[in-house]
């Protein structure tokens, strides 16, 4: 910094830090000047085609956190004084992936999605004072009034579907949307289910374990009705409704090992053929934003989904001492939750 003094006058230079902010001001004047300019031109350009921006913006990229709950019926272990025990399932964290191309006919448009979810219920019951459990899930000959001292568990699933739509969106004025599609659906379904029954008059001194697979590969075709309302200046409510019919394969392993006895009491793997359908729901609130003068549009949804697969669970209870008669309960499993997501229009 310089100071010359003259006779009668005191001149200072400015300070650094001020002489920096002058060009950012400059700058900033400048970029907003030309931001302005290039809105101009394009307001100019959207009254002259309106359609310009829309094919402009041909792909899209979304992506998703799930936190979801999972039910999973008919994996009852045990029976606490006639309480029935199952295992205790909490929301778990998924995720999904998407991207659309918009067709350059008509308002046709693809959409490959990827969604997957990996759900766990660690299970350990010690039987309080005076009380035991009866066993579920061991070999019929050994029920009648037998029954054990703790139960320790852990049952754990993979579900992760792809699918790939065909959609045409319909505009019913400048604030509802319906778009149809169809396509198809890919779903891979698995799960494992370990049980240990401990101590009691079944097995003192030692335990019985039961291990047990499902896993279902298949694929369908899937069909459904997005919806689109615009409620106000950047929000709207979305919805989807969406139902598959899968075809595929269910792949059952089951075996029981009692640790003092010499050889597995069963093994069983059976691969059938499976037919079942599924059922999507999604209801939310949506905002969205247009920016860099409408050449890109982001948007940002949270609401809540419901996802039912029908005759999922098939690990088979035997109800004969021969273990010829396996029953499946088939149970349904579902899947819902809340869902925070992004999408990104370019």
């Amino acid at each position: 910094m310089v100071i010359r003094h003259e006779p009668g006058t005191v001149t200072r230079t400015a300070s650094p830090k001020l002489a920096l902010i002058y060009p950012l001001l400059l700058l900033l004047w400048l970029s907003s000047a030309l931001f302005a300019d290039s809105c101009e031109f394009s307001e100019l350009d959207r009254r002259v085609g309106a359609l310009e921006d829309a094919e402009n913006r041909s792909f899209s990229a979304n992506a998703a956190f799930l936190y979801w709950w999972t039910d999973a019926p008919g994996l009852t272990y045990a029976l606490d004084d006639g309480t029935y025990l199952h295992p205790k399932m909490k929301p778990e964290v998924g995720c999904k992936l998407g991207f659309r191309y918009e067709l350059p006919h008509d308002g046709w448009d693809l959409f490959l999605q990827i969604t997957h979810l990996h759900s766990r219920a660690p299970t350990r019951q010690a039987a309080r004072a005076g009380k035991v459990f009866v066993p579920l899930w061991i070999t019929a000959a050994d029920m009648p009034g037998g029954f054990v001292d703790s139960v320790r568990g852990h049952w754990r699933l993979h579900a992760g579907f792809v699918d790939l739509e065909l959609g045409k969106t319909f505009g019913g004025g400048r604030f509802f949307f319906l778009r149809p599609y169809t396509g198809l659906r890919y779903a891979e379904i698995r799960q494992k289910y370990h049980l240990f029954y401990s101590g009691g008059n079944l097995f003192p001194g030692g335990q019985d374990h039961v291990y047990m697979t499902n896993k279902n590969f298949a694929l369908g075709l899937r069909n459904g009705l997005d919806i689109d309302w615009k409620i106000t200046r950047g929000w709207g409510i979305y919805s989807d409704l969406g139902f598959s019919l899968l075809y595929g394969t269910m792949l059952v392993h089951e075996e029981e090992k009692v640790s003092f006895e010499a050889g597995k009491r069963y093994h069983v793997i059976q691969r059938f053929s499976s037919q079942a359908a599924s059922i999507d729901l999604a209801l939310g609130l949506e905002w969205l934003k247009n920016f860099r003068c409408d050449r890109y549009r982001l948007s940002f949804q949270l609401g809540w989904e419901e996802h039912l697969f029908f005759a999922q669970n098939n690990f088979f209870h035997f109800i004969s001492p021969g273990f010829t008669t396996p029953y499946s309960s088939r149970e349904s499993l579902s899947f819902d939750g809340i869902t925070l997501g992004g999408r990104l229009d370019f």
